[in-house]
């Protein structure tokens, strides 16, 4: 099998990645023939999962050694709570997959740091979301589609509610140990929105692609900012310098005057990405094509 690695000569002090691309034809870049890996979406720092086998930089060769999956569990998206470039003696770095169900509601292994059992530790969710307004729902217990992995924590977004759950190392031991008030929804009425999480310097942002009329459209994007202390999501009304840059399975934010951009804008693709790159832009609240 060959896939495309998107590869950039960035710096990270320009360049903050949530995750890149990985397919035939997808992004741009140096082609590398993988031979027995099955990749998953590493959602972030730039790093490949090969399924049942390694965490793997594809720029310096690098590895860490992964547990076999066990293939009844099942798998939406994996994150790093902290990059394993930069490991240091006291450093722990987790993987954590979602898997969409609540029982188990997420899976993890510790690559490095502390004391480690090499096997993926299950964890069941039994927290009823306290913001779901949906009757048929409330009965059961949260899961979980998406998250993002920050300064060693986890923060998750609640399939049912949108509620947000931190989710921390407790000896050793990956945990819910709280959960934000109110839900996370954009302040614009829509027919359908996509929500899509992005580290950007040192902020957690979340950024809401916005459809009013039909879901193959994004009429708007609305950007906030988690505040970590209160557990809660205030709106942006600018980027400042900074672009963001959303695809399917890569979100990233970047300097603008350093990279070249155009600065306080949101380019985003739509979730089948046979629409091209759009615009936007929070100056004028305007969308166009790239």
């Amino acid at each position: 099998m060959t896939t495309k690695v998107l590869q950039s000569n960035l710096t990270s002090s320009t360049l903050h990645l949530r995750s890149w691309d990985f397919g035939i034809g997808k992004g741009a870049g140096i082609l590398i023939d993988i031979l027995s890996y099955i990749f998953w979406d590493l959602p972030i720092y730039g790093i490949l999962v090969a399924k049942g086998h390694d965490v793997w930089n594809p720029v310096d060769g690098s590895r860490w050694r992964l547990p076999p999956w066990d293939s009844r569990n099942p798998f939406i998206c994996a994150f790093l709570s902290a990059s394993p470039w930069q490991y240091t003696l006291k450093m722990e770095c987790f993987v954590l997959v979602l898997t969409g169900i609540s029982h188990p509601a997420f899976v993890f292994y510790q690559i490095c740091g502390g004391w480690k059992k090499h096997a993926w530790i299950k964890e069941d969710c039994t927290i009823v979301d306290p913001n779901c307004s949906n009757p048929s729902e409330r009965r059961h217990f949260m899961r979980f589609t998406n998250a993002i992995g920050f300064k060693g924590k986890f923060y998750a977004l609640s399939l049912q509610g949108s509620t947000l759950a931190v989710i921390e190392n407790i000896d050793s031991h990956l945990r819910i140990t709280a959960l934000g008030k109110k839900r996370a929804i954009p302040s614009d009425s829509s027919l359908h929105f996509r929500e899509l999480m992005v580290e950007s310097g040192e902020e957690v942002l979340l950024v809401f692609l916005i459809s009013k009329a039909s879901s193959n459209i994004v009429d708007s994007v609305e950007v906030y900012q988690l505040d970590v202390d209160k557990l809660t999501w205030n709106k942006m009304e600018s980027l400042g310098d900074r672009t963001l840059f959303l695809g399917s399975y890569c979100c990233m934010s970047v300097s603008a005057s350093k990279v070249g951009c155009k600065r306080n804008c949101v380019y985003h693709t739509h979730r089948s990405g046979d629409y091209g790159w759009w615009v936007y832009d929070l100056d004028k609240a305007t969308i166009s094509p790239s």
